[in-house]
């Protein structure tokens, strides 16, 4: 430094050495060194900006405390601000949530976020997040990328709408389908009761054993026709199978009663049934179901050409059938049941779907609604085992196979029993239903009951209220018209709490067990029910 003439103050290079840069000169060491890392460094700064600039995908760069000190140009053109706009504001403006961010989500590193652009529309972002920090570890900022997938979550919303709509077309065709085989169905059961009863009315027959049995075959085809609604009220629910001991050949025979009155005059219908030994636990309803709809699937086959529908059943050695590991029949002897028809086969290609849900080859109206997928379950809940066998051409062999049982087979007697007990008092009989409310009346007055019928349940509490006491039972359906029989329990037991009410019902799954407690119902008896079986719930109730 050095003071000029004027008094003025001036630098001059006369320093030419440092201590501590061993004797080096600034100029020719330190500066140089220094210009080199600014270019560096600005060369790096060239190559982030460009890096930033050039991803597609939205950036943010915040401080530690979620201010905005950056956003690229990807941002900027999506959510419409401008990068002043946004520097210096917090992260959140960003958002549709304020609390749907990374700042008050620490843990996460990515999710799908909602995020809110500067015109209010809203945009779906695949969003990855990081800290960043120090050389010592210290959090400075973090860094945001946003993947625009809103187009793609709207593509993908309208697909599962387009899949909704298109699962429920299927149900419906399939409930269509169901439709028209329940008719089908309910029309074989139907010939049967309308055969046999015209065989009553037309024709003179004097033989009562005649008469009685055209009466116990109109019997059970109307019990089959009340196991068909049943069957179909427990179609979509789980229930648990009722096993017993039963006759495998026996289900098959009373299957074939209903099967031969439909069958068409070019078809012949064959059995070999010759097994002593054919005990088995199952389901007769739901056994009979399969057979029947193995049975009719087989007639529609062959219905143009005609042809043999045979059905036989074997004994077999369980080490004897070649199965699959998971097919459940695990018993050392199996019963087989094969139902064989020598119609046009069955192509591979329908081979390989033939046990799908809602699969079928038919016309609407055909078969039994329920499909081979039904039959597939309900073998398999008996721990069984079914297969086809068929060439195109050549006809088709379905085989049952079921464990067989060491127990005997219930002994059932199928006549009408007549009661026997004795029965007192004086019972207020309630039903809609014309038919139904004759015929109860009949019955319980031959039992020794005193009857109080009432078509109409509005008269029917009238009656009550007049005199409580002149009561000692109700018998009330559930559904009718003006009042239900829920509420007509409620008015009954609001005046005497002490009597027993039976309700008659045909749809029980509708009520919950705290409606019936709350009601006050003693008994149930489901619609359509024997008179037997209403007499046996009437000595329950008077004991």
């Amino acid at each position: 430094m050095k003071r000029r003439s004027e008094g003025k103050i001036s630098w001059e290079n006369n320093v030419n050495k440092i201590v501590g840069l061993g004797g080096k000169s600034i100029r020719k060491s330190y500066f140089p060194e220094l210009k080199e890392k600014i270019a560096s460094l600005d060369l790096q700064n060239v190559f982030y900006q460009s890096i930033l600039n050039s991803i597609p995908d939205s950036v943010v760069i915040t401080d530690s405390s979620g201010i905005i000190t950056q956003v690229n140009p990807a941002l900027i053109k999506r959510f419409g601000y401008t990068a002043e706009e946004l520097t210096g504001k917090h992260i959140s403006i960003l958002y549709a949530d304020e609390t749907d961010h990374f700042h008050v989500n620490p843990v996460w590193t990515e999710a799908v976020l909602h995020y809110r652009c500067k015109d209010g529309a809203l945009l779906v972002g695949e969003t990855h997040g990081n800290d960043m920090h120090d050389k010592n570890g210290d959090l400075i900022g973090h860094l945001e990328v946003i993947r625009d997938i809103t187009k793609k979550v709207e593509t993908l919303n309208q697909q599962q709408r387009l899949e909704e709509q298109l699962r429920k077309s299927q149900k419906m065709e399939a409930i269509g389908s169901l439709a028209g085989g329940v008719a089908h169905d309910f029309n074989n059961i139907l010939s049967g009761i309308i055969g046999y009863a015209e065989l009553i009315e037309i024709f003179e027959i004097n033989d009562m054993d005649d008469i009685r049995y055209n009466i116990r075959e109109i019997l059970q085809a109307s019990y089959r026709a009340r196991d068909l609604v049943k069957q179909i009220l427990t179609f979509s629910r789980q229930d648990d199978l009722d096993l017993h001991p039963t006759s495998i050949t026996k289900i098959a025979r009373e299957a074939l009663q209903l099967i031969r009155i439909t069958l068409p005059h070019n078809i012949t219908l064959e059995t070999k049934f010759d097994t002593p030994a054919d005990s088995v636990l199952a389901d007769s309803t739901k056994i009979h179901q399969v057979i029947t709809n193995l049975c009719t699937n087989a007639i529609q086959a062959m219905a143009k050409v005609g042809g043999t529908l045979t059905l036989q059943i074997t004994e077999v050695e369980s080490d004897e059938l070649q199965l699959s590991s998971n097919n459940g029949a695990k018993a050392k002897r199996m019963l087989a049941l094969e139902i064989i028809d020598t119609g046009p086969g069955i192509s591979p290609e329908v081979m390989d779907n033939i046990f799908e849900p809602y699969f079928t080859t038919k016309q609407p109206g055909e078969g039994t609604g329920f499909g081979l997928s039904l039959v597939h379950g309900i073998v398999k809940s008996h721990n069984g085992h079914i297969d086809v066998e068929s060439r195109l051409g050549h006809g088709t062999c379905f085989r049952i196979l079921l464990p067989q049982s060491t127990e005997q087979p219930l002994e059932q007697d199928d006549r009408v029993k007549v009661s026997t007990m004795g029965g007192h008092g004086h019972i207020l009989l309630v039903d809609d239903e014309l038919q139904q409310l004759d015929c109860g009346t009949k019955f319980l007055e031959r039992l020794g009951f005193t009857i109080t019928a009432q078509q109409s349940s509005i008269e029917a509490v009238a009656a009550f209220e007049q005199s409580p006491s002149l009561y000692d039972i109700v018998i009330t359906d559930l559904t009718m018209p003006e009042m239900n029989g829920l509420e007509l329990a409620a008015r009954v037991r609001a005046l005497r709490p002490d009597i027993p009410i039976i309700l008659c019902t045909g749809f029980l799954h509708t009520l919950s067990r705290e409606k019936i407690k709350t009601a006050g119902i003693t008994q149930i008896v489901n619609k359509p029910y024997k008179f037997e079986e209403l007499a046996d719930v009437l000595e329950q109730v008077q004991n």
